[in-house]
């Protein structure tokens, strides 16, 4: 009987999904812009026949994971298993992601260079923009064209190559909406996209090989405005509830649904996250996760490890998770580790949290779930004066710098409120980039495409402002508006507009009109800045001799102005270097 009883466990673990000895492949399914709520109302034939998790996308509201429920941030996190606060993607205009978090394209890559790999996107940024280097080593990309023809090459795909992992992503229903809004032309775009879908399932079907394992995903990149339909990228439920489907049940993460640290949205963070995507995808072909790695999610196969892992209260290192796990949990910071925990705590403090960027990684039973915690990030840099500069930061913060000393005065950071900045407050979450036009006036762009111009003696924005950038405005500025990253004022009568995709633009203030000849790039005429054209966060004329850029993952690098070059090596902005910079 024991015998017997063994060898029925044997066959059973065998027939998991993740213990089979079958090829492992993938089929993702992207469907641009669905309105969860409203594909459950439809019925939709295909979909309902999945196993279906409610999901959510846009970060954690409050956090420095929070992001607008746009599709440039949405995709590319699905496919990296890692908020925006990590790959860099912040909104559709953002260039390449971070190198340090790859895709599951280049994963799959590293780990088995002989995988046949395709991205199909209807969408081209995905491919083009966004992971263009991730997806140079794929065998098949196609970028830019109809729903019907990329799903015509996507069968196409499955019926005649050895395709391990295939990503398709469907755009019609998002572009329905845009132009309609709910309704029936939206409707019919679900359906559409649902039969589809039935297509590209049936694709893997008829391959027919016992000695396959195919693993298929579903979801969406973001949900749409309530009422209208016609936008999305707020932080509302109706945005950030997405979905995630699959051709068989996953684990306890996909299916049970538990209480979080954070109720907001009714409870939608007690879901998936969109970030589980990336690592059920890496565990089912094989490739074991690696806490370096940092992925924000817990994968849908397998164990999930620490599961709703997020920041707890407002105190920085607190950290809170759910589930009813059993054993130690193991807590690394920054590559360090610090402490091992019951999982029964659901809770833990940082006795020491460094300043700045605080990446936790905490492991259950071999699988590390991460969360990054960032106090405040620059956002942008004033040269005000001689003996005074500021650094505003993404939080709404911002920081007096005394020049001479390079330390932030006593009492700062501080809000941007209409008592310290009058005008300003209402635009606090929307600076990109500034300078002192002269010892009256600055210029302060925002996110938006608009600027504000300052009075420093009156200290005020001026009234009829902000204004939109164009080519009435800022003459050769308003094509490369939302690629803006930053500004800094050169000698002379020259400013220079640096871009998030690597390149820059020389603006003559005396002439006032972008030079001829740009954009050109950074790597070609900024001595050493090659290697950081993609990281740059903020600059600051500090003096008329130097200049700072403050780099990605809190670091900084000098620049001379006279040599025209970077003088000395990238540093970590700390205490020692920044005092008070980037204190809690």
């Amino acid at each position: 009987m024991i015998s017997l009883l063994r060898c029925l466990f044997l066959l059973a673990l065998a027939a998991l999904p993740w213990a089979t000895s079958a090829a492992p492949k993938v089929l993702l399914v992207g469907i641009d812009g669905v309105q969860h709520q409203r594909a459950r109302e439809l019925q939709l034939p295909v979909l309902t026949q999945l196993p279906t998790a409610t999901a959510y996308t846009g970060g954690i509201v409050g956090t420095s994971s929070e992001v607008p429920t746009v599709s440039g941030p949405g995709w590319v996190t699905a496919l990296t298993g890692v908020w925006a606060n990590k790959h860099g993607v912040h909104s559709n205009e953002s260039g390449a992601t971070d190198a340090q978090f790859p895709s599951v394209f280049k994963r799959l890559r590293d780990a088995r260079p002989d995988a046949y790999i395709a991205s199909l996107s209807s969408w081209g940024p995905i491919n083009t923009q966004y992971l263009i280097r991730d997806v140079a080593a794929n065998d098949l990309n196609v970028s830019d064209v109809s729903d019907a023809a990329t799903v015509v090459r996507a069968i196409d795909t499955l019926r005649r190559t050895p395709a391990d992992l295939v990503f398709v992503h469907l755009s019609d229903p998002d572009n329905v909406a845009h132009a309609d809004g709910f309704g029936a032309s939206y409707d019919n775009a679900l359906r559409v996209a649902d039969r589809q879908l039935g297509q590209l399932l049936s694709a893997v079907k008829q391959r027919n090989r016992t000695d396959e394992d195919w693993l298929v995903l579903v979801t969406t990149d973001h949900g749409r405005t309530p009422g209208s339909g016609h936008g999305h990228g707020g932080q509302t439920r109706q945005e950030k509830e997405i979905f995630i489907a699959a051709n068989r049940p996953l684990n306890t993460e996909f299916h049970t649904v538990l209480a979080t640290i954070d109720s907001s949205f009714g409870g939608l963070y007690s879901h998936v996250s969109q970030t589980s995507i990336a690592p059920t995808i890496l565990r089912h072909m094989g490739i074991e996760l690696q806490a370096g790695w940092l992925l924000d999610g817990p994968s849908l196969l397998g164990e999930p490890g620490v599961r709703k892992l997020m920041g707890a209260g407002e105190r920085a290192g607190e950290l809170g998770w759910s589930g009813s796990g059993d054993g130690d949990v193991q807590v690394w910071r920054n590559g360090r580790h610090l402490a091992r925990v019951s999982y029964a705590d659901y809770h833990w403090v940082d006795p020491e949290p460094v300043a700045g960027t605080n990446d936790y990684t905490l492991i259950h039973h071999d699988s590390p779930v991460s969360v990054r915690q960032q106090q405040q990030r620059i956002a942008s840099a004033l040269d005000w004066s001689a003996e005074r500069a500021f650094i505003f930061f993404d939080n709404g913060m911002y920081a007096r710098f005394d020049v001479p000393s390079r330390r932030i005065d006593k009492g700062y950071p501080q809000k941007v409120s209409d008592y310290t900045w009058p005008g300003l407050a209402k635009y606090r979450d929307r600076l990109k980039a500034s300078f002192s036009h002269d010892d009256r006036y600055a210029w302060i762009f925002l996110s938006d495409g608009t600027y504000l111009k300052y009075d420093k003696m009156q200290d005020r924005v001026l009234p009829g402002y902000p204004m939109v950038v164009d080519d009435g405005s800022w003459p050769g500025l308003e094509r490369h508006v939302k690629r803006i990253k930053t500004a800094v004022r050169w000698k002379g009568d020259k400013a220079f507009f640096l871009l998030d995709n690597g390149y820059y633009l020389r603006y003559d203030l005396r002439e006032d009109r972008v030079d001829p000849g740009y954009p050109l790039p950074i790597a070609w005429h900024w001595g050493g800045m090659s290697s950081h054209a993609r990281s740059i966060e903020a600059a600051i004329k500090w003096d008329d001799e130097l200049v700072y850029f403050f780099l990605t993952r809190n670091r900084y690098v000098a620049y001379s102005i006279e040599a025209d070059r970077v003088i000395g090596p990238v540093r970590t902005i700390d205490e020692d270097s920044w005092p008070g910079l980037l204190k809690p």
